[in-house]
């Protein structure tokens, strides 16, 4: 049995639809105090804190992408990859591409105005990933992970770390380009002073572009395009103003 906590957040609900019916399946909120009988796989969608966590046969920590060792993420998820037991897995995700998504969209009002997308991104990249296709990939593991102990035998995935950046890289310059796509009008992208805190410093300073990545191993096709993620976004926001986005 597999269970999956976080399913309240985006990307554990995905990870619980993505496994379906193809595996007797828990879900809980948050997570686990306690581990119903029969449980052989936890899927951790967060680091859990301080609280203690009952381990299962094997456990799937869902993480953050070694790019992001210099963000304010990442104390919470090293922190709780040293206390998994050896065997666990650990699949350190890339950056959604949602949040660049809702970045774009929130500035797609002001770029309608003036052709102008700002944001404070310098002439830095961000390597994105669909987070459906890192909960495709949490399914994966978790369901190839329950057939193993079922046959009696170790996950073939265990004490392994994946890496899973996202294949496209957005900067300032493809943000816009895609803006003045959906506006109809041309749109540049000037920089913003830069802003407080460390995504954005790492950012700018080309710490989050990938340059490899576990992620097409592990999904049965390519990935999804990050692009198309934020610009269905920026399209939902550009319904509400005078057909910019059609």
């Amino acid at each position: 049995m597999i269970l999956i906590s976080g399913v309240s957040g985006r990307l554990g609900g995905a990870i619980l639809d993505a496994v379906g019916a193809r595996a007797d399946v828990l879900a809980v909120a948050g997570h686990p105090s306690t581990l119903p009988s029969g449980v052989d796989v936890l899927v951790l969608t967060g680091p859990p804190g301080g609280a203690a966590v009952p381990w299962a046969r094997h456990v799937v920590y869902a993480s953050l992408a070694g790019s992001g060792d210099g963000t304010p993420l990442a104390p919470a998820h090293r922190a709780t990859e040293a206390r998994l037991p050896g065997t666990a897995t650990v699949l350190r995700n890339g950056w959604y591409a949602e949040t660049a998504a809702r970045l774009t969209a929130a500035r797609a009002d002001t770029a309608a105005a003036s052709g102008v997308f700002t944001a404070p991104l310098g002439a830095g990249r961000l390597s994105v990933v669909a987070r459906q296709d890192l909960a495709d990939v949490a399914a994966r593991v978790a369901l190839e992970s329950a057939a193993d102990l079922g046959a009696g035998r170790p996950s073939r995935h265990a004490g392994r770390t994946y890496e899973l950046e996202g294949v496209t890289a957005v900067g300032g310059d493809e943000l816009a380009g895609l803006l003045g796509w959906v506006l109809g009008r041309r749109v540049r992208y000037e920089p913003a002073p830069p802003a407080r805190g460390k995504l954005f410093e790492s950012i700018a300073a080309g710490r989050l572009e990938a340059t490899s990545t576990d992620l097409t191993a592990l999904l049965p096709s390519a990935p999804r395009p990050a692009l198309d993620v934020i610009e269905r976004a920026v399209v939902a926001r550009g319904r509400r103003f005078g057909g910019a986005a059609g």
